[in-house]
């Protein structure tokens, strides 16, 4: 397996190794927990990415992970949509639990998303 889904894996222990009671304590009192994940598009790209992205996935819910919220970016991509809104009219992302059309957003919070999105490995 390669180092970043590895990596991925062990961040997701302590998330994924909370005990039952604990989520059903949270979901009673309206908290979700949430692990977000954030990959570069080559890395689950071909049969290779997309095995390794389903057993990062079957994995942590293996474990007894509840939720978990996945972004492929490509951070060029989102340069060009926020320098030229035409060219990517229906790119979505997802900020905050939630999806919203890349050209909808503020400056500052596509500026965000995109520093962001370089900090991924």
């Amino acid at each position: 397996m390669p180092a970043y889904a590895r990596n991925v894996l062990f961040s997701g222990q302590p998330v994924s190794r909370k005990p039952k009671e604990t989520h059903l304590y949270l979901d009673r009192g309206g908290i979700q927990i949430n692990f977000n994940l954030k990959f570069y598009p080559h890395t689950v790209a071909g049969q290779k990415g997309k095995t390794v992205f389903s057993t990062l996935l079957d994995t942590y819910f293996q474990r007894g992970g509840m939720q978990v919220q996945t972004n492929v970016l490509d951070p060029r991509q989102l340069r060009e949509a926020r320098d030229n809104p035409h060219l990517h009219p229906n790119l979505l992302v997802r900020v905050s639990g939630y999806t919203v059309y890349f050209n909808d957003l503020a400056p500052v919070v596509k500026d965000e998303i995109i520093e962001r999105s370089t900090l991924l490995l």
